[in-house]
């Protein structure tokens, strides 16, 4: 199932990342720009997206010119530049993401 998504709609708080297929697979906003998970809830609630606040979790993204080819969601900026999840380290951005469809 494809979702709708566009950031712009969501004061480009939210990013939406797919899989190879296009499809929206989790709903990803930074730790900045929320007080707390529970705000990071209530945004999603808010703008109609409907979740259970045990699927929230903290995880870190990163942007690659060059997106790794074991990459499996991305929000992608062109062909293969983009955001995508990674561990802690120099450069990562810590996230709360949603979980939208199994991988």
């Amino acid at each position: 199932m494809t979702y709708p998504f566009d950031a712009t709609i969501f004061e480009n708080k939210l990013r939406g990342f797919r899989d190879s297929k296009g499809n929206i697979t989790n709903i990803v906003g930074k730790v900045e720009d929320f007080d707390s998970k529970e705000s990071f809830f209530k945004f999603l609630v808010e703008n109609n997206i409907t979740i259970k606040k045990e699927q929230i979790r903290e995880a870190y993204i990163r942007y690659y010119s060059i997106l790794p080819k074991k990459a499996k969601t991305a929000e992608y900026i062109s062909e293969n530049e983009g955001y995508t999840f990674c561990k802690q380290g120099r450069g990562a951005s810590k996230v709360y993401t949603v979980e939208l469809i199994s991988r």
